[in-house]
């Protein structure tokens, strides 16, 4: 798969993709008339879809995060809910850029995410961690770096779409600043999610990926980081010996022999990249397709043992 093409399923792909086409179809906003071109029908189904998820997301701060699967409690929820605003957010920078006639409700939606992202119920998980409110304390050494990194790429997605509106310009500054002074007093460049010290490369990418967008957006400022993060993550500080991917997670502090894998955080890290550096994108998703296709593989051949087992104890 070309990266481009990776990169506009991807922004779309962990929510508009995914959402049923039937689920979509009662969206409250009209949509245009179904017709036979391939075009037409790809764009019906991509707009029902975005106006569905309007209604799931741009809503009450409160109601979104219950929103999430009851077994992720409020930690997770509430990660699963800022997560699920910035790549709707993302898609809807998409859908400006596919579609010119839609660029104006979707800056429209885009702030609308924003302000949801913005509020201390989506931030609640953030602060029963580290104590402290995320926007009060940039000015701090705690990391928060799930959540000001996600609000950041959000914001830096509607400038990049297009929109003038100024009223965050002053808490993306502040925000950017905030990441790009913490990861370079990091030894490592990276920064714990929470106070565990674990510390996950794919939460990592959210606040790389607002890095990027903000060099783009204000004449190349924090692109050394960027370079400083991507050069690490290419030495193979990072990455699983046995298969080249960037591993999940892993804690500084114990013990870097344990490298894990983990798909969803792959596939993500894939995409994340996209929007980082091609090239390492692009690496990233043929070592994937190489490790599901040994795992499959391997997955055959332990299939094949034991139905062999289970005949053999049946004569």
């Amino acid at each position: 798969m070309k990266i481009p093409s990776l990169k506009e399923l991807a922004s779309g792909a962990m929510w508009l993709t995914s959402v049923s086409a039937n689920l979509a179809r009662g969206a409250a906003e009209e949509v245009p008339i179904r017709t036979q071109s391939a075009w037409e029908e790809e764009k019906q189904d991509i707009l029902e879809r975005a106006n569905w998820l309007s209604e799931q997301i741009i809503t009450d701060p409160a109601k979104l995060v219950k929103r999430s699967a009851d077994f992720l409690g409020p930690q997770y929820g509430g990660q699963w809910a800022i997560y699920a605003a910035v790549h709707y957010c993302a898609a809807l920078a998409n859908i400006s850029r596919l579609y010119p006639k839609e660029k104006e409700r979707c800056l429209e939606r885009m702030l609308k995410v924003i302000d949801v992202i913005n509020t201390k119920e989506l931030r609640n998980y953030d602060y029963i961690e580290w104590k402290e409110d995320a926007i009060e304390t940039l000015s701090g050494k705690k990391s928060h770096i799930t959540y000001i990194g996600t609000l950041a790429w959000a914001i830096t997605e509607y400038k990049r779409a297009g929109g003038e509106d100024s009223r965050y310009d002053s808490l993306l500054h502040g925000l950017c600043e905030a990441i790009n002074r913490r990861m370079l007093e990091s030894p490592d460049l990276n920064l714990p999610s929470f106070p565990n010290k674990i510390k996950f490369i794919a939460d990592m990418m959210t606040a790389m990926i607002a890095l990027t967008n903000y060099s783009k957006l204000y004449g190349g400022k924090y692109a050394d980081t960027v370079k400083k993060w991507l050069d690490m993550a290419k030495s193979g500080e990072w990455t699983n010996k046995r298969s080249g991917l960037l591993i999940a997670y892993y804690n500084y502090w114990r013990n870097m022999k344990f490298r894990p894998v983990r798909g969803c955080y792959a596939g993500m890290s894939c995409y994340c990249l996209t929007l980082i550096d091609e090239l390492f994108a692009k690496d990233q998703y043929f070592c994937m397709l190489r490790s599901l296709k040994h795992s499959a593989k391997r997955f055959r051949a332990s299939r094949n043992i034991s139905t062999k087992l289970l005949h053999s104890s049946l004569i």
